[in-house]
């Protein structure tokens, strides 16, 4: 456990390294009893690098957007609760690690978050940095179709926008069986949009099986950084496409290229396109190297 504590203050010390060579500014302003330094957008909103220190104490220090954490930030409670990693909405969402410590105990979830909920990724427990229990986090993609008409909501609740509707038998892609508040995160497999849907308008069909580490990505070269690797993705066809990875959502336009910059690592990937069925895999990206994908829907999944 110690080892893991260990990488815990790894990471949020290298997160706050990372920071200072982002810009940095010094405004300030109140936003009621809160407390905030930082940059501030035309609408006079939190956005880029800041520290807000809020009416309770806690103290978020990181990315922001229009007001709201959106990006790499660490949320410290004023309980002792610490969450260091990707943000979006205000809420916890990418790769991130959360410690809490109750009744003597640490609890460390480090993983991939979403809506403030880990869907993959490790869970342990210790008492006095002894290791006592530990889980692994993970969840598994379905095919499904739609029982009646649905809305297909913004977020996992019926509080939020909806985005359209969804006729019966719609086909749907499942992201995770791991729902949040009886919702499931999904993708219209006809026009390749994302949202939330209530379960039990939702029918089970297959299981989508994940392929463990293949060469999706191919080496294009040396990085510059050991701690970055630049993943230049191709979409060669005349339709949007859709790669989800680490929590985060990249959209690819007809024949568009995006350059995504990543940590080294282990990632489950999904992409999804309009004209095939979703694809799952587990890729693998060396400190070092440099790597690109040409998605040519027309010839390959």
């Amino acid at each position: 456990m110690k080892n893991l504590l260990t990488f815990s203050l790894m990471l949020t010390s290298f997160f706050i390294h990372a920071q200072n060579d982002l810009e940095t500014c010094e405004d300030q302003k109140s936003f009621n009893n809160d407390q905030y330094i930082g940059c501030l957008n035309d609408l006079g909103n939190p956005d880029g690098f800041g520290k807000m220190t809020y009416e309770n104490q806690d103290v978020y220090e990181g990315k922001w957007f229009n007001g709201v954490r959106d990006g790499n930030g660490v949320l410290t409670s004023a309980n002792g609760d610490v969450y260091s990693g990707s943000w979006k909405n205000n809420m916890k969402s990418g790769k991130g690690v959360f410690v809490k410590t109750e009744d003597g105990q640490t609890f460390t979830s480090d993983g991939v978050f979403e809506n403030n909920i880990i869907i993959e990724g490790k869970k342990v427990v210790s008492f006095e940095g002894m290791e006592i229990y530990d889980e692994i986090i993970s969840y598994k993609s379905y095919l499904g179709t739609t029982n009646e008409e649905i809305n297909l909501m913004l977020g996992p609740s019926n509080e939020f926008d909806v985005i359209k509707s969804l006729a019966l038998g719609t086909e749907v892609f499942i992201i995770s069986d791991k729902t949040i508040n009886n919702y499931y995160h999904v993708i219209d497999m006809s026009t390749n949009e994302e949202g939330y849907v209530d379960i039990k308008y939702i029918n089970l069909g297959d299981e989508v099986v994940i392929n463990e580490i293949d060469q999706l990505f191919k080496s294009s070269g040396k990085s510059e950084s050991l701690t970055s690797c630049r993943v230049n993705v191709y979409n060669n066809s005349d339709k949007t496409m859709s790669l989800k990875m680490a929590g985060s959502t990249w959209i690819f336009v007809p024949m568009g290229k995006w350059v995504i910059n990543i940590s080294p690592g282990i990632y489950k990937i999904i992409v999804t396109h309009p004209d095939v069925g979703p694809y799952i895999g587990r890729v693998e990206f060396i400190g070092g190297l440099n790597y690109e994908k040409e998605f040519n829907i027309n010839k390959e999944k």
